[in-house]
């Protein structure tokens, strides 16, 4: 018997046993080079494209070579995409959008959604319905999305929901003065009114008695 001294890889876009793709260049049996792995006799290989591929060895002992190929499937991974950071009150409710999530040569076939505060109408569709949780204050939580391809490959990606307390304003009013006739101009003054966010508007109203039930009619 001769020993082995050299050997040599090429892999194709195919399965039918025929050899098309380009020898790589001889690798020394018995000396590492690169991907090449001479102890173990293993040589590390890439694919650029998904698909059925075929890879082939060629072996040379100096008299004489031979090939031999194996098979084997190449998945692109899925790409997950949790959809933009969104802003909502604290009563309200939001749609999550996972529609984005695509799979280079195949499909989707899981969606799991988890959040940090908050629930979901469901973790397991592409657009839940998230409902965020009481707060005492602006809050912002995380939800991830993971994503599994139909072969069993996963990504995840993930968004923020700013929350924003929005509990009821809290008014103040003061009139001065506190008598007067009625050429007297009052002052109605609700700079004292608080709310945990922001004041965007206000109205006011009069009535003919002094116990404590609005019955005038609101001004714009």
């Amino acid at each position: 018997d001769v020993a082995i001294i050299q050997v040599r890889f090429s892999s194709d876009d195919n399965q039918n046993g025929t050899r098309e793709g380009t020898w790589t260049n001889w690798y020394d049996w018995n000396s590492s080079s690169g991907d090449w792995d001479s102890s173990a006799k293993v040589m590390d290989w890439i694919f650029a494209t998904s698909g059925a591929k075929e890879v082939w060895a060629e072996v040379d002992d100096g008299a004489s070579t031979d090939t031999a190929y194996d098979t084997v499937s190449v998945n692109s991974s899925p790409v997950a995409d949790a959809g933009p950071d969104q802003f909502i009150f604290e009563s309200e409710t939001t749609s999550l959008d996972g529609s984005g999530s695509y799979d280079p040569d195949g499909s989707i076939v899981a969606y799991n959604w988890s959040c940090t505060g908050g629930t979901l109408s469901s973790s397991t569709i592409a657009n839940p319905t998230y409902t965020p949780p009481s707060i005492s204050g602006d809050s912002i939580f995380t939800c991830t999305l993971e994503v599994t391809d139909d072969d069993g490959a996963t990504d995840s990606d993930w968004m923020d929901i700013a929350v924003f307390d929005d509990n009821p304003p809290t008014a103040s009013l003061v009139a001065t003065p506190e008598q007067g006739d009625t050429s007297t101009v009052f002052s109605l003054d609700v700079s004292g009114s608080t709310d945990d966010v922001a004041i965007i508007q206000v109205r006011f109203s009069s009535d003919d008695n002094q116990n404590g039930t609005r019955e005038g009619t609101w001004t714009n």
